[in-house]
């Protein structure tokens, strides 16, 4: 009996000092973005977002591309190519417009320059070749503060792009607080 109860306590001893790591326990639940419900990537500012299609949409690429912004928490809205954006941004507040960036971004942000309060402009590489894409990248980098290159990005990559987006103009809009008069 006297060699249990020493067998006990030396377990007991030992138990006591061995550390356990409960951090690691459903932390990639919690991490910022990530969303354990739907097994993808939940957007911290969920924006409305209008996406100018290029003149030859392509539908399966029009399916994916809204299902993972809808998926995100986004509210999308496709206009064709050719309607008029001011028109468009004045009847419904849109935060965004996705726009290709070497056929039709710099024409979005001539269409919009008219309204009070501007949507910001995401430039989406559309390009037939990874060395064609990187040339339009590099200049669309020079041109607008967020940029959409599915050459080089995965859809969770686009959607944190989109998020930087939103958090630019958030930060924009909200004025900085005024220091205080002594």
């Amino acid at each position: 009996m006297r060699l249990y109860a020493v067998v006990a306590c030396a377990l007991t001893t030992a138990l006591t000092f061995v550390s356990v790591d409960l951090n690691a326990c459903g932390d990639k639940f919690v991490r910022v973005g990530q969303s354990a419900r739907l097994h993808g990537y939940a957007s911290i500012y969920p924006a409305s977002i209008l996406v100018y299609q290029p003149v030859r949409p392509d539908a399966d690429r029009k399916r994916e591309f809204e299902d993972i912004l809808t998926r995100a928490g986004h509210t999308v809205t496709f206009v064709p190519n050719g309607t008029n954006l001011a028109q468009a941004a004045a009847a419904y507040k849109y935060d965004l417009i996705v726009a290709n960036y070497g056929e039709d971004a710099t024409k979005v942000i001539d269409q919009i320059q008219s309204l009070s309060v501007r949507p910001d402009v995401v430039a989406i590489i559309n390009a037939p070749s990874d060395k064609t894409a990187k040339a339009l990248d590099a200049a669309a980098q020079k041109e607008f503060h967020c940029v959409l290159a599915p050459y080089r990005m995965n859809k969770y990559d686009a959607l944190e792009e989109i998020d930087h987006a939103m958090a630019m103009r958030l930060k924009v809009q909200t004025p900085a607080a005024a220091p205080k008069k002594k």
